[in-house]
């Protein structure tokens, strides 16, 4: 939540979420983020069907060989960076919807992947910066 709101992030939007987002544990941690960005949840159809119905591009983030680099990702100006949980990934309920897949490029020998807070975070300064050119 910070990262979103450093990052210039509109909202927040949790899709079948796994904890409670003004739990004690989140509300510390966000160190008053929580209360500065709208947060909206709903099961992922919900999501997905308001994120079409509103007018945004939404990307997805799963490993596999058809994905663009985020370097060439040709941001839209209504965003929405769709990022799984961490042991899991995203769900086939998002996967098969037709979102655009991006990757991070890994420059390092032996890394696969980055944590989801780490990827989200870099995700959202390179759409942020995107959006300034």
């Amino acid at each position: 939540m910070r990262t979103a709101l450093a990052a210039g992030a509109g909202a927040i939007v949790l899709a079948d979420p796994a904890l409670d987002p003004f739990g004690p544990n989140v509300v510390r941690n966000a160190t008053g983020a929580l209360f500065e960005l709208p947060i909206f949840m709903g099961s992922s159809d919900q999501v997905q069907q308001w994120l079409m119905e509103s007018g945004f591009t939404s990307y997805i983030t799963h490993m596999h060989e058809n994905a663009t680099a985020m370097y060439d990702v040709k941001w839209a100006k209504k965003s929405a960076i769709i990022v799984g949980e961490e042991s899991k990934g995203l769900s086939a309920d998002w996967l098969n919807k037709g979102f655009e897949n991006i990757i991070i490029p890994m420059a390092g020998r032996a890394v696969d992947s980055l944590n989801v807070s780490v990827a989200a975070a870099v995700l959202l300064y390179q759409c942020a910066g995107s959006q300034k050119n």
